[in-house]
């Protein structure tokens, strides 16, 4: 354990059995790391790593500050859940996992950009004030949690199935959904991109607009749609098959 008051860069860390990791100071960079309890890191600088493995097999808690979040090593594992926290609107946040990644939170005014070989989900709300980028390959993808709030476009480079909840408004970036697509919030658009989905769509925007607008969506299985208080329902793309809607 050590203090706020270390200033040190690269580190490095190994213990099992259960045992915790807690490193406080200035910026940190992990050098090839592993622990078999929980990992938490408070600095006032930012966190990052070389391109080595971060492997945790508990909870991992990390609060940069005023600083940027860059774990995006591929070989990353981490076991429980991940807690990012930092603020500024010009300090990302980017993480990699090789599987399965659970969020129990994420708050930070910057972008958000995520990459995983297993599913994605979130046991947590995320508030993310800038862009959301999320890749997850041929696995699900569900932030269903009822106070997330993505505040810029969030984009899937890849998934499976897709589910996003957003407490508010929500803007789609570029998506592609091998299987389902799922969205919940109070209006649903789109930036100037396309969304492509290979199976069934679901729009829910309580009283806010559905506006999914470009010529080049494509919507592969049946879509509903539902909205109220005299919000307008648009959408386009090649051909679509309409379910109940209203």
């Amino acid at each position: 354990s050590r203090g706020l008051g270390d200033v040190y860069k690269r580190q490095t860390f190994s213990n099992s059995g259960g045992a915790n990791v807690t490193l406080n100071g200035g910026a940190i960079q992990l050098g090839a790391s592993s622990t078999g309890g929980n990992l938490a890191m408070t600095t006032t600088g930012a966190i990052s790593q070389t391109a080595t493995a971060l492997t945790v097999t508990g909870t991992t808690v990390l609060d940069a500050g005023a600083n940027a979040i860059t774990l995006a090593s591929a070989t990353n594992d981490f076991g429980g859940s991940v807690s990012l926290t930092n603020s500024g609107a010009a300090n990302h946040l980017s993480i990699q996992d090789l599987g399965a990644l659970d969020f129990s939170g994420v708050s930070t005014a910057g972008n958000l950009t995520v990459q995983t070989g297993g599913a994605l989900t979130d046991s947590g709300a995320l508030v993310v004030g800038g862009t959301t980028s999320l890749t997850a390959g041929g696995s699900n993808i569900t932030l269903d949690n009822g106070t997330n709030n993505f505040t810029g476009a969030v984009t899937t480079v890849s998934a499976n199935n897709l589910t996003l909840v957003d407490t508010d408004a929500i803007v789609l970036g570029a998506s592609s959904v091998g299987a389902n697509l799922s969205v919940t919030a109070v209006g649903i658009t789109q930036t100037a991109t396309t969304v492509a989905v290979t199976g069934t769509t679901s729009l829910a925007s309580g009283t806010g607009v559905i506006t999914l607008g470009s010529a080049g969506n494509s919507f592969g299985g049946m879509t509903t749609f539902s909205n109220s208080g005299g919000a307008n329902v648009t959408l386009n793309g090649g051909a679509i098959q309409l379910g109940a809607s209203s």
